[in-house]
């Protein structure tokens, strides 16, 4: 799937504002981005990287991170494609304000403690950066993700010969034509968006020109008798209203108004109950 250029987030920066924020360290040919209180459950990005040391870069705009960039190769990018995980996402959703970036092998293979070690420095720090170890050398890094949490989308820059030199996440932050309105860009009256709440939906046409992006996930709970139904919702403008899920009924079982944190909808059911089919997520937005 080809992507709009982000490229832009860091070759159109003013000087200053691009961050030599450390390296991650790839041993395994793989890269995780990921939530890191959510690591464990996430999946690796699906394309191969070269081991060894790679620079991290991020970009700074008004107080905030835009993005993050992994420099994996010299050379020019010649087109960007969507960096998908091996559950088939696109996009890397944020229930902590922040992603790691590291390779998971080396992840898995730190103990409990170290892990622990690490979610307790992260916890502490107030840096939009910060070097991961794992009770040993800096092996990634993490970085605060934009405005807060959300679902922001990943893509790698391949070369001519469709060689890896980059791997960028945008945190939306920045202006981007691209989500724009087809029109000026403005909301003009209400709109309801509605789509399945399945693992993996990421919206339609009309919620991504208006800067909205969706991550839904399945946690599993209580020994797998049950899950968890986690709805990420990345509101650049601020022009989600309401969010609510339905059942095949059309009734409604859970809403967040704009009052209310709209970042992180959760929405608990049986594993084999019926509302885990036919639910449906609408969104509406207004200006």
């Amino acid at each position: 799937m080809s992507t709009p250029d982000p490229g832009r987030i860091f070759a159109d920066a003013p000087p200053g504002s691009v961050r030599e924020a450390g390296t991650v360290t790839v041993r395994h040919g793989r890269l995780s981005v990921a939530d890191p209180n959510l690591l464990e459950a996430a999946a690796p990005l699906t394309r191969a990287v070269p081991d060894g040391e790679h620079r991290v870069q991020v970009r700074l705009h008004d107080g905030l991170v835009a993005g993050v960039r992994v420099v994996l190769a010299d050379g020019a990018v010649d087109r960007w494609v969507e960096a998908l995980t091996s559950a088939g996402r696109g996009q890397v959703g944020v229930d902590g304000g922040a992603v790691l970036l590291i390779d998971p092998q080396t992840h898995a293979d730190a103990t409990t403690q170290q892990a622990e070690d690490l979610l307790d420095r992260i916890a502490r720090s107030h840096d939009d950066t910060l070097p991961a170890d794992l009770g040993g050398p800096v092996v990634g890094v993490v970085v605060s993700s934009g405005a807060g949490d959300g679902a922001y989308p990943m893509t790698w820059g391949l070369d001519a010969d469709d060689g890896v030199v980059a791997l960028v996440v945008d945190f939306l932050v920045l202006d981007d034509p691209a989500l724009a309105a087809p029109d000026d860009g403005r909301l003009h009256g209400e709109i309801t968006a509605t789509l399945p709440c399945t693992p993996g939906a990421s919206g339609h046409d009309v919620l991504r020109d208006h800067g909205v992006l969706v991550q839904v996930t399945d946690e599993s709970r209580w020994l797998g008798l049950s899950r968890r139904r986690q709805v990420i919702v990345g509101d650049r403008h601020g022009r989600v209203a309401v969010v609510s899920v339905v059942d095949d009924q059309g009734r409604e079982l859970t809403r967040a108004d704009r009052a209310d944190p709209l970042d992180e909808l959760p929405v608990a059911y049986q594993l084999d109950g019926p509302a885990q089919e036919g639910l449906q997520l609408q969104i509406v937005l207004r200006p």
